[in-house]
Protein backbone atom coordinates (compact mmCIF):
# COMPACT_ATOMS: atom_id res chain seq x y z
CA UNK A 1 0.00 0.00 0.00
CA UNK A 2 1.30 3.56 -1.18
CA UNK A 3 -0.45 6.65 0.40
CA UNK A 4 0.07 9.48 -2.28
CA UNK A 5 0.27 13.31 -1.75
CA UNK A 6 0.52 16.11 -4.14
CA UNK A 7 0.85 19.61 -3.26
CA UNK A 8 2.24 22.82 -2.50
CA UNK A 9 3.41 22.62 0.93
CA UNK A 10 4.20 19.64 2.95
CA UNK A 11 3.00 19.49 6.24
CA UNK A 12 4.04 16.66 8.02
CA UNK A 13 0.07 14.96 8.07
CA UNK A 14 1.39 13.40 4.65
CA UNK A 15 3.90 10.71 6.56
CA UNK A 16 2.85 7.96 7.66
CA UNK A 17 4.59 5.07 10.42
CA UNK A 18 2.33 1.64 9.61
CA UNK A 19 2.97 2.12 5.52
CA UNK A 20 4.88 3.56 2.29
CA UNK A 21 4.08 6.80 1.59
CA UNK A 22 5.29 10.11 -0.43
CA UNK A 23 4.68 13.39 -0.64
CA UNK A 24 5.62 15.65 -4.42
CA UNK A 25 5.17 18.98 -4.86
CA UNK A 26 2.15 19.97 -7.53
CA UNK A 27 5.01 21.55 -9.61
CA UNK A 28 7.46 18.14 -9.96
CA UNK A 29 4.26 15.08 -9.89
CA UNK A 30 5.20 14.31 -13.69
CA UNK A 31 8.85 14.50 -13.13
CA UNK A 32 8.98 12.14 -10.13
CA UNK A 33 6.86 9.71 -11.89
CA UNK A 34 9.33 9.52 -14.98
CA UNK A 35 12.47 9.96 -12.69
CA UNK A 36 11.07 6.62 -10.77
CA UNK A 37 10.01 4.82 -13.82
CA UNK A 38 13.12 5.14 -15.37
CA UNK A 39 14.69 4.42 -12.20
CA UNK A 40 17.29 7.54 -12.17
CA UNK A 41 17.02 6.84 -7.81
CA UNK A 42 18.81 4.10 -8.32
CA UNK A 43 22.74 4.60 -7.07
CA UNK A 44 23.75 2.36 -10.10
CA UNK A 45 21.76 5.14 -12.86
CA UNK A 46 25.41 6.57 -13.59
CA UNK A 47 23.81 9.49 -12.29
CA UNK A 48 26.64 11.95 -10.36
CA UNK A 49 27.43 11.05 -6.59
CA UNK A 50 26.81 13.89 -4.84
CA UNK A 51 27.35 12.72 -1.81
CA UNK A 52 27.91 8.45 -0.23
CA UNK A 53 28.47 6.79 3.21
CA UNK A 54 27.27 3.43 4.35
CA UNK A 55 23.95 3.81 4.97
CA UNK A 56 22.97 6.71 2.41
CA UNK A 57 23.45 8.35 -0.81
CA UNK A 58 22.79 11.78 -2.70
CA UNK A 59 22.53 11.86 -6.84
CA UNK A 60 22.34 14.70 -8.92
CA UNK A 61 19.59 13.97 -11.32
CA UNK A 62 18.56 15.90 -14.50
CA UNK A 63 15.09 15.15 -14.95
CA UNK A 64 12.80 14.73 -18.04
CA UNK A 65 12.44 18.91 -18.26
CA UNK A 66 15.99 19.68 -17.50
CA UNK A 67 15.24 20.54 -14.13
CA UNK A 68 18.82 19.70 -11.73
CA UNK A 69 17.73 17.87 -8.45
CA UNK A 70 20.07 16.19 -5.60
CA UNK A 71 18.05 13.36 -4.51
CA UNK A 72 19.07 12.04 -1.53
CA UNK A 73 18.34 8.29 -0.25
CA UNK A 74 18.80 6.31 3.13
CA UNK A 75 18.79 2.74 1.78
CA UNK A 76 19.47 1.40 5.03
CA UNK A 77 17.44 2.32 8.75
CA UNK A 78 17.63 1.04 12.07
CA UNK A 79 14.22 -0.33 13.39
CA UNK A 80 14.89 1.79 16.72
CA UNK A 81 14.22 4.99 16.85
CA UNK A 82 12.38 4.79 13.38
CA UNK A 83 9.97 2.38 14.26
CA UNK A 84 7.12 4.61 15.53
CA UNK A 85 9.15 7.89 14.77
CA UNK A 86 9.61 9.58 11.35
CA UNK A 87 12.34 9.05 9.83
CA UNK A 88 15.45 11.64 8.95
CA UNK A 89 14.66 12.65 5.63
CA UNK A 90 10.89 13.23 7.05
CA UNK A 91 12.69 15.49 10.26
CA UNK A 92 14.60 17.66 7.25
CA UNK A 93 11.64 18.11 4.98
CA UNK A 94 9.38 19.58 7.84
CA UNK A 95 12.68 21.92 8.58
CA UNK A 96 13.03 22.38 4.95
CA UNK A 97 9.48 23.63 4.56
CA UNK A 98 9.16 25.34 8.47
CA UNK A 99 12.58 27.96 6.84
CA UNK A 100 11.14 28.53 3.93
CA UNK A 101 8.33 29.73 5.66
CA UNK A 102 10.18 31.82 8.22
CA UNK A 103 11.93 33.36 5.54
CA UNK A 104 15.37 31.64 5.15
CA UNK A 105 16.83 31.22 1.56
CA UNK A 106 16.25 27.32 1.12
CA UNK A 107 16.61 25.16 -1.63
CA UNK A 108 13.60 23.92 -2.88
CA UNK A 109 11.97 20.87 -1.48
CA UNK A 110 10.50 18.93 -4.16
CA UNK A 111 9.63 15.39 -2.59
CA UNK A 112 9.83 12.96 0.03
CA UNK A 113 8.63 9.86 1.16
CA UNK A 114 9.55 6.50 3.05
CA UNK A 115 9.02 2.70 2.23
CA UNK A 116 7.94 1.01 5.36
CA UNK A 117 6.17 -2.99 6.15
CA UNK A 118 3.76 -2.93 9.09
CA UNK A 119 5.66 0.03 10.62
CA UNK A 120 9.40 -1.34 9.90
CA UNK A 121 11.00 1.19 7.96
CA UNK A 122 12.92 0.09 4.93
CA UNK A 123 14.35 3.10 3.25
CA UNK A 124 13.68 7.02 3.01
CA UNK A 125 14.13 9.81 0.32
CA UNK A 126 14.28 13.82 -0.14
CA UNK A 127 14.72 15.33 -3.21
CA UNK A 128 14.82 19.40 -3.76
CA UNK A 129 16.01 21.27 -6.72
CA UNK A 130 19.80 21.32 -7.26
CA UNK A 131 21.35 24.52 -6.96
CA UNK A 132 23.31 24.70 -9.90
CA UNK A 133 26.54 27.02 -10.32
CA UNK A 134 27.13 27.31 -6.52
CA UNK A 135 29.88 26.46 -3.68
CA UNK A 136 29.95 25.99 -0.39
CA UNK A 137 31.28 28.24 2.61
CA UNK A 138 34.21 25.99 2.83
CA UNK A 139 35.50 27.26 -0.27
CA UNK A 140 36.12 30.69 2.07
CA UNK A 141 38.03 28.89 4.78
CA UNK A 142 41.94 28.23 5.02
CA UNK A 143 43.03 25.61 1.99
CA UNK A 144 39.78 26.71 0.09
CA UNK A 145 39.93 28.19 -3.94
CA UNK A 146 38.61 31.24 -2.59
CA UNK A 147 40.67 32.19 0.94
CA UNK A 148 41.74 35.17 -0.17
CA UNK A 149 38.40 36.78 -0.94
CA UNK A 150 38.37 38.76 1.92
CA UNK A 151 35.62 40.81 1.40
CA UNK A 152 33.25 38.28 -0.02
CA UNK A 153 34.20 36.07 2.71
CA UNK A 154 33.20 38.30 5.72
CA UNK A 155 29.76 39.46 3.25
CA UNK A 156 29.51 35.29 3.61
CA UNK A 157 29.57 35.61 7.35
CA UNK A 158 27.60 38.28 7.74
CA UNK A 159 24.76 37.18 5.86
CA UNK A 160 24.54 34.16 7.78
CA UNK A 161 24.75 35.17 10.97
CA UNK A 162 22.05 37.25 9.93
CA UNK A 163 20.00 34.45 8.88
CA UNK A 164 20.47 32.02 12.09
CA UNK A 165 19.73 35.07 14.14
CA UNK A 166 16.63 34.69 12.47
CA UNK A 167 16.46 31.17 13.22
CA UNK A 168 16.64 31.17 16.82
CA UNK A 169 14.22 33.75 16.91
CA UNK A 170 11.75 31.56 15.42
CA UNK A 171 12.61 28.83 18.57
CA UNK A 172 15.02 26.51 16.14
CA UNK A 173 18.93 26.16 17.11
CA UNK A 174 20.48 24.67 13.81
CA UNK A 175 23.09 22.03 15.22
CA UNK A 176 24.95 21.36 12.19
CA UNK A 177 25.82 25.37 11.21
CA UNK A 178 28.49 24.91 8.99
CA UNK A 179 30.14 26.57 6.33
CA UNK A 180 29.98 23.63 4.05
CA UNK A 181 26.07 23.56 4.46
CA UNK A 182 25.35 27.04 3.11
CA UNK A 183 25.74 27.52 -0.42
CA UNK A 184 26.71 30.93 -2.46
CA UNK A 185 27.08 32.47 -5.66
CA UNK A 186 27.60 35.94 -7.43
CA UNK A 187 24.85 37.81 -8.04
CA UNK A 188 24.18 39.66 -11.38
CA UNK A 189 23.29 42.78 -9.45
CA UNK A 190 23.57 43.93 -6.12
CA UNK A 191 20.50 42.97 -4.01
CA UNK A 192 19.08 46.28 -2.17
CA UNK A 193 21.04 45.91 0.64
CA UNK A 194 24.10 45.60 -1.43
CA UNK A 195 24.59 42.23 -0.97
CA UNK A 196 27.05 40.58 -3.74
CA UNK A 197 26.14 37.06 -2.80
CA UNK A 198 23.34 35.01 -2.79
CA UNK A 199 23.53 32.25 0.11
CA UNK A 200 21.06 29.47 -0.13
CA UNK A 201 20.55 26.83 3.09
CA UNK A 202 20.70 22.82 2.64
CA UNK A 203 21.19 20.32 5.10
CA UNK A 204 18.81 21.17 7.96
CA UNK A 205 18.05 17.75 9.19
CA UNK A 206 19.73 18.45 12.73
CA UNK A 207 17.57 21.89 13.06
CA UNK A 208 15.52 21.14 16.44
CA UNK A 209 12.52 23.97 17.96
CA UNK A 210 13.64 24.11 21.85
CA UNK A 211 12.33 25.78 24.90
CA UNK A 212 13.81 28.80 26.14
CA UNK A 213 16.66 28.12 28.59
CA UNK A 214 17.53 24.90 26.24
CA UNK A 215 17.47 27.12 23.46
CA UNK A 216 19.92 29.75 24.72
CA UNK A 217 22.06 27.74 25.80
CA UNK A 218 22.58 25.98 22.89
CA UNK A 219 22.95 29.31 21.09
CA UNK A 220 26.72 29.85 21.58
CA UNK A 221 27.57 25.98 20.27
CA UNK A 222 25.74 27.32 16.95
CA UNK A 223 27.71 30.46 16.12
CA UNK A 224 31.34 28.36 17.75
CA UNK A 225 30.62 25.35 15.18
CA UNK A 226 30.28 28.30 12.12
CA UNK A 227 33.22 30.59 12.88
CA UNK A 228 35.78 27.47 13.97
CA UNK A 229 36.35 26.57 10.35
CA UNK A 230 38.34 29.60 10.18
CA UNK A 231 41.41 31.27 11.69
CA UNK A 232 40.07 34.59 12.57
CA UNK A 233 41.24 36.51 15.37
CA UNK A 234 39.00 36.96 18.71
CA UNK A 235 38.25 40.63 17.15
CA UNK A 236 36.94 39.06 13.64
CA UNK A 237 35.05 36.76 16.22
CA UNK A 238 33.62 39.58 17.89
CA UNK A 239 32.61 41.80 14.42
CA UNK A 240 30.55 38.85 13.45
CA UNK A 241 28.66 38.47 17.01
CA UNK A 242 28.08 41.81 17.23
CA UNK A 243 25.74 41.33 13.67
CA UNK A 244 24.16 38.67 14.77
CA UNK A 245 23.35 40.50 18.45
CA UNK A 246 22.17 43.67 16.20
CA UNK A 247 20.22 41.10 13.73
CA UNK A 248 18.24 39.15 16.61
CA UNK A 249 15.04 39.83 17.25
CA UNK A 250 15.07 38.64 20.83
CA UNK A 251 17.76 39.55 22.85
CA UNK A 252 19.18 36.71 24.26
CA UNK A 253 22.91 37.93 24.81
CA UNK A 254 24.81 41.25 25.01
CA UNK A 255 27.62 41.62 23.04
CA UNK A 256 29.90 40.71 25.80
CA UNK A 257 28.39 38.15 27.05
CA UNK A 258 27.90 35.76 23.86
CA UNK A 259 31.67 36.85 22.76
CA UNK A 260 32.71 35.20 26.48
CA UNK A 261 30.74 32.03 25.80
CA UNK A 262 31.53 31.59 21.92
CA UNK A 263 35.47 32.17 22.92
CA UNK A 264 35.06 29.53 25.54
CA UNK A 265 33.95 27.08 23.19
CA UNK A 266 36.46 27.98 20.98
CA UNK A 267 38.89 27.63 22.43
CA UNK A 268 38.27 24.93 23.91
CA UNK A 269 38.61 22.91 20.75
CA UNK A 270 40.47 23.53 18.31
CA UNK A 271 39.56 24.53 14.75
CA UNK A 272 38.43 21.75 12.09
CA UNK A 273 40.97 20.15 10.30
CA UNK A 274 41.32 19.63 6.74
CA UNK A 275 39.36 16.29 6.51
CA UNK A 276 36.52 17.96 8.11
CA UNK A 277 36.91 21.27 5.52
CA UNK A 278 36.77 18.96 2.49
CA UNK A 279 34.90 15.63 2.96
CA UNK A 280 35.04 13.24 0.14
CA UNK A 281 32.43 13.22 -2.38
CA UNK A 282 31.20 16.58 -1.91
CA UNK A 283 30.99 18.40 -5.60
CA UNK A 284 29.42 21.23 -6.36
CA UNK A 285 29.31 22.48 -2.72
CA UNK A 286 25.98 20.72 -2.37
CA UNK A 287 25.19 17.48 -0.38
CA UNK A 288 21.22 17.24 -0.12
Amino acid sequence: MISESISNTFTGKEARLFHTWRWIHSSFAGEFQRLIEEGADRLESGNPIIWRTRHKYTLRIRTCTGRPVAFKRHHTLRMFPYLYYFTPTTREALNYQRLQQIGLPMAKLLAAGAVRHFFRPKSSFLVTEFEENTLDGRAFCPGGEMEHEAAWRDEFCHQNFRMIAKLHDAGYIHRNFTPANELWRKRETPDSSGNQLEIIWIDVASCQHLPGILLRNAIPDDLAKFLRFFQFAPEKWREFLQTYCESAAIKRFGLQKLFHEVRTRLEKRPASGKKDRHSAGLQNGQKS
